[in-house]
């Protein structure tokens, strides 16, 4: 079940509040799905994709409630997770035929409503969590595309945060294929346009040798093994938690291929050995090395996940703020920490994405449609790029300060377009001045018998920005289309 993680958590407090329930930290929905002998087929709802795209398990949710769905429990577990799921938002389509799922969602939802407020008021967008004694924050893109608005709101978050500390930039190069000197280039600019600065630029590749080393002291202490087996069947077993064959073979031998895959002499992956039959699919035994074919000196190189905590430990991070698309590696985040004693620890503090009604925020996708030509590039006005917005005429200052006003809330919330439009026309408004012309071609001269002198305020709405003044003048220019309908000696304005 792929779930939205913020919105699942619902679920947890909502079913703690009334029932008593033990919350859970991973899978919320499937164990209590499971935990609660609900109807298995709630297990293939996916929460990225609409009531349509499933329509054949809302048929079976129509027809459960129709007959009854059994106790509160199941009612508000379901409840739950219809909330997690687009149907709030489908079932205000006037073509959405579950009569009996929107009745039951409604009921349910005035039901819930004091919980429910309590819940959202919780996860405010508010900076409510303590903060370390010495900040110090990392952004660390990869250099594979320019900054989208998700990207930026991590940007800022950490700037923001790091106001009594240091940020530091840090470029994720654990995957050369995908990066380009010219997207590092475009990053740097991007962070200058939003006026972010940082303390100091450094790089995951920066501490390579230290990582390899730390490999080593999972392989000598038994925490990790060579992995030789297939990418599919690997996957399959990790997803019906069966333990690799590989998984027990002796420290002297792992060793020695992984001195094999360093030289590049044997195409296989390094796996940590966490737990094959953990109910966090991030910590069954995850590949931490890995081969990739590139023009480098390296012929292997670190995951993500493997590299993250090492070098945020090693760089001096103190607080590393993580979407929440990240939340289930959290755990793997603190293990790698843990297991190889490392002496700085970072607070990890998670926020939700930025997400917009009917807009692209896959970097990977929107690259697609430049490379493809269906967009102008990078800075297409209709792109969720930074430079695509900046484009379209969005103040840079309003953008930082709507995402500041979002806090690190972990609410998963779809935002319209409109609402961030409204406040950037707000503030153009309040600080451009007025000026009139004419167009130059068929325009008219009109002299006038005396001078005229007049003024008017620079810009309205707002004191204190001086004043437009036309003094000293005997003659104006205006329009062709004005001169055609005013009469002779007719006085204007």
């Amino acid at each position: 079940m792929l779930e939205d993680h913020s919105k699942a958590k619902l679920v947890d407090f909502l079913l703690e509040k009334k029932h008593g329930i033990k919350k859970h930290e991973f899978n919320i929905l499937s164990q209590n799905i499971e935990e609660m002998n609900a109807p298995k087929f709630l297990l293939d709802l996916n929460a990225e994709k609409n009531v349509t795209q499933q329509s054949e398990i809302f048929d079976k949710i129509e027809k459960f409630i129709k007959e009854g769905v059994g106790n509160e429990k199941l009612e508000d577990l379901l409840f739950g997770i219809l909330y997690s799921t687009t149907f709030p938002k489908d079932s205000k389509n006037k073509d959405c035929v579950y009569q009996s799922t929107i009745e039951f969602y409604k009921k349910k939802l005035i039901d819930n409503k004091k919980i429910m407020s309590e819940f959202h008021r919780l996860s405010s967008g508010k900076f409510n969590f303590k903060l370390p004694e010495k900040i110090v924050t990392r952004f660390p893109p990869e250099a594979n595309g320019f900054l989208h608005i998700g990207h930026v709101k991590a940007a800022v978050l950490n700037s923001h945060l790091a106001k009594e500390g240091s940020m530091l930039l840090r470029f994720d190069d654990t995957n050369p294929i995908q990066e380009d000197v010219k997207f590092e280039k475009g990053i740097l600019e991007d962070l200058k346009l939003l006026d972010i600065k940082y303390s100091k630029l450094v790089r995951t590749s920066d501490h390579f040798k230290k990582i390899e080393e730390y490999a080593k002291k999972l392989i000598k202490t038994g925490k990790a093994y060579v992995e030789d087996t297939d990418l599919e069947t690997m996957r399959e077993q990790r997803m019906n938690k069966i333990a690799s064959k590989n998984r027990n073979t002796d420290v002297e031998e792992n060793l020695t291929k992984f001195n094999e895959m360093l030289k590049g002499k044997l195409n296989s992956c390094l796996r940590a050995k966490v737990s094959y039959d953990s109910l966090n699919t991030a910590m069954r035994d995850p590949v931490i090395y890995r081969k990739i074919d590139c023009d480098s000196e390296n012929f292997i190189f670190p995951t993500y996940d493997f590299a993250c905590p090492i070098v945020d430990s090693l760089d001096g991070v103190t607080l590393a703020l993580r979407s929440n698309e990240y939340k289930d590696r959290n755990e793997l985040y603190n293990w790698v920490l843990n297991t190889l004693e490392l002496e700085n620890k970072p607070k990890i503090q998670d926020f939700s994405r930025l997400n917009f009604e009917n807009t692209v925020l896959s970097k990977r996708k929107i690259k697609f449609y430049v490379e493809n030509k269906y967009v102008d590039g990078w800075d297409d006005p209709r792109l969720s790029t930074l430079r695509g917005i900046k484009r379209r005429g969005m103040s840079m200052k309003v953008l930082k300060d709507y995402i500041i006003s979002q806090g690190a809330s972990q609410k998963t919330s779809v935002i319209s377009w409109d609402k961030l439009w409204s406040q950037n026309k707000k503030y153009i408004d309040s600080i451009s001045p007025r000026v009139a012309g004419v167009p130059l071609e068929g325009m008219v001269r009109c002299v006038y018998d005396k001078k005229l002198e007049k003024s008017s305020i620079k810009i309205p709405k707002i004191d204190g920005k001086g004043f437009r003044v036309i003094d000293d003048c005997s003659e104006i220019f205006i329009s062709q289309e004005d001169a055609l309908i005013l009469e002779k000696d007719e006085e204007f304005t």
